[in-house]
């Protein structure tokens, strides 16, 4: 857990100034750039969960999105996480997995979300099964401007509807976010 002060303030927009704080301190900082993806464009239902340190700077964020989709052949209603960082300075003191847990919980009490979904790279698979994440064993395909693609990331899920306890078939319909 964090060793300071906790200040997390859920909110509908970042000023410019915190989203450079947050994701302006370096190239290519979720390691994805090699990629060439077009991602999920932002709309006004995402919110942002974001952790400010005892100077008021904002040090950790995670967004959370409703989406809806098809799953198993059901319509659901997926609560997406996106955008979860920690600027370098304020890195292991349990910032992000708090972040998480928060984002978890809001889609699950909040939003009433069958299953929260998120992508990550190899190596924060571990970072997320900690936080009782699992991976999404079927073929996960998103929508890119040539035509739909297999997803290049680890997709991760959290069930909170029993009908969603394994994902056998998802038609996400978007790009990744």
């Amino acid at each position: 857990m964090p060793d300071t002060p906790i200040d997390v303030r859920l909110v509908e927009q970042l000023s410019p100034e915190e989203a450079h704080e947050l994701f302006g301190w370096g190239e290519n900082i979720f390691e994805t750039a090699h990629l060439n993806l077009t991602y999920r464009a932002k709309d006004p239902s995402v919110r942002h969960l974001v952790l400010y340190n005892d100077s008021h700077a904002p040090v950790s964020h995670a967004a959370v999105l409703p989406h809806h989709a098809r799953a198993n052949g059901q319509d659901a209603l997926i609560g997406g996480i996106a955008g979860v960082v920690t600027v370098p300075g304020a890195r292991r003191r349990g910032h992000a997995s708090l972040l998480v847990r928060r984002a978890t919980a809001f889609l699950r009490d909040e939003w009433h979300a069958d299953f929260a979904l998120l992508f990550c790279i190899d190596r924060r698979v571990g970072f997320y099964e900690r936080l009782g994440w699992r991976e999404v064993s079927c073929e996960v395909l998103i929508d890119q401007p040539d035509g739909k693609v297999s997803c290049p990331f680890h997709v991760m899920m959290v069930a909170f509807d029993p009908r969603f306890t394994t994902i056998e078939d998802l038609e996400l319909g978007s790009p990744s976010w």
